[in-house]
């Protein structure tokens, strides 16, 4: 985080906000100089997400997570599945060895360590297991040069390094932030031990303590010493992490979005030409848009009325039994890009939005015959420089932009974006794509276009682009960590004060309830 800020700080700006093109190299703006509404309300709704996650590192987050040892373990369970396939010198007495060392890395890392020193004591053994697994790795690959299983047990090797980085990297943090956990066992009960997740405050206060306790006891100098070096390395960590809060904040106070707003329409403009001076003649008008994000900022950090809110059009449409509001091109992106940082409440609007938009995108492509999942992404065609276009797809029926039938491109991040909603339907999504030959050494591809002008003739339906986007990668990781951990980026986004203040117009209530709670009332 560090290097980039000082990256942003370093990049100019125009009324607090970035640009949307910079050469990477001279970091100058690139022509035509262009502010985007969207993409500057998404930043800043991560910059306030960012700034209570980084309040969190200091009393919320373990310094060590019996999670990071189940990590480990799926480091090590795709390492021997790249070591179970033929030419790969399983049946070798090298390969008989590593199974069985392999088998000694699972059987430690069940464990579930009860202090700092336990935690040392199982990381070194996981350093020593790790480094004898590589050493029978490096003979296999070595039998097997020239061998069909070449690759797969050069793709072992990748994983079992990064078990190993993983390894070596938390014995590194209890280096720095816990050199005394040998002496305080030698203790004894003569002071408390502090648990086997202390947090990086806590480890602070209880340094504090410890030392203290320890003055005037013979023999205590040097625990003593280490005692003040891990609070020192500590109070250095949480220094820096309140000080990158504080540049996410000062990045959110200095974004001005009153430029951006049209005061007669009520409706933000699609952007700004710095260039030209003047703002886009096209608005986002729609409730359903990925500028719901910006909207959303804007009136919470009190710059817009709240009265935009309701501005935004809200027009339904049938999708199933349930009813869906309408976007412009009934995008996933469109549709679930705000889900990421923003809570979808029950019985809402956008609640019933978000479920009815899945079903139609599940249905739609068993009608197709394909996975499901549509959205802007690449598709079937390239320029000269063989880079392939861009553009926004969408499920017919949602959308108001014309023609969407006429394309049938799937892109996995779609599907992944539902994860927290449907994980299920996902799972069995992903498993399909993979199938398709989707999937690559960095996850899954981009896109596969089944639109048939753009299919070789008497070939397979399908054509796989092997290209990863990383905004597409990046929002894949964020949809996952939501599904999997409680929503994490939801919660941290939700901390803000100001999203607190702001949070009742996300609770917007279904049209139907509303006039049933009206014939009642009445």
């Amino acid at each position: 985080l560090e290097p980039t800020f000082k990256t942003l700080l370093a990049l100019p700006r125009y009324r607090g906000h970035y640009y949307n093109w910079y050469d990477t190299r001279t970091l100058t703006p690139l022509v035509p100089a262009y502010i985007s509404t969207v993409d500057s309300g998404n930043l800043v709704g991560y910059l306030m997400t960012l700034k209570i996650g980084l309040a969190g590192l200091i009393d919320r987050v373990p310094l060590l997570d019996p999670q990071a040892l189940d990590g480990l373990g799926d480091a090590i369970a795709l390492c021997e599945e790249w070591l179970s396939g033929p030419g790969t010198g399983r049946n070798t007495a090298a390969g008989r060895r590593l199974r069985k060392e392999l088998a000694g890395v699972r059987a430690e890392l069940a464990e579930r360590p009860a202090s700092l020193g336990a935690w040392r004591a199982l990381l070194e053994r996981l350093g020593d297991r790790l480094s004898a697994v590589g050493v029978l790795l490096r003979e296999i690959e070595e039998a097997t040069a020239e061998a069909a299983g070449s690759t797969a047990v050069a793709n072992a090797g990748e994983w079992l390094d990064r078990a190993a980085a993983g390894v070596a990297e938390r014995r590194a943090d209890l280096d720095l932030l816990a050199p005394w956990t040998a002496g305080v066992e030698a203790l004894g009960a003569a002071l408390p031990d502090p648990g086997p997740a202390p947090t990086l405050g806590e480890l602070v206060r209880w340094c504090a303590h410890a030392s203290a306790a320890l003055e005037g006891v013979p023999n205590a100098r040097d625990l003593r010493a280490a005692l003040d070096r891990s609070r020192a390395h500590g109070e250095e960590l949480i220094d820096r992490a309140v000080r990158l809060g504080e540049l996410a904040d000062d990045l959110v106070e200095e974004t001005e979005f009153s430029f951006l707003f049209n005061e007669e329409r009520q409706l933000f403009s699609i952007g700004f030409s710095v260039t030209d001076g003047r703002l886009d003649s096209s608005y986002y008008d729609t409730f359903a848009s990925e500028a719901r994000l910006a909207s959303f900022v804007a009136v919470a950090t009190g710059q817009i009325p709240h009265e935009h809110w309701f501005k935004l059009g809200r027009s339904l449409t049938p999708a199933g039994r349930a009813r869906a509001l309408l976007s412009w091109s009934a995008s996933m992106f469109e549709y679930f890009m705000p889900l990421l940082v923003m809570r979808a409440y029950p019985s809402t609007l956008l609640d019933e939005t978000y479920r009815a938009v899945v079903d139609r995108q599940i249905r739609y492509g068993a009608e197709r015959g394909v996975p499901w999942g549509i959205s802007e992404s690449a598709y079937n065609a390239q320029d000269l420089n063989r880079n392939y276009q861009y553009r926004a797809f969408g499920v017919p029926g949602l959308g108001l932009k014309r023609g969407l039938a006429d394309d049938l491109v799937v892109a996995p991040y779609a599907s992944i974006l539902a994860a927290p909603l449907v994980p299920l339907d996902v799972l069995n999504n992903l498993e399909r794509l993979a199938r398709e030959g989707m999937s690559g050494r960095y996850g899954f591809y981009e896109a596969i276009d089944y639109t048939p002008e753009r299919n070789p003739v008497g070939e397979r339906p399908g054509v796989v682009l092997p290209t990863y986007m990383a905004h597409h990668q990046g929002m894949s990781l964020v949809a996952l960590d939501n599904a999997l951990h409680d929503a994490p980026m939801q919660q941290r986004f939700h901390g803000d004060p100001r999203v607190q203040a702001a949070d009742l117009l996300l609770q917007e209530v279904r049209a139907h309830t509303c006039s049933r709670m009206a014939r009642t009332s009445s």
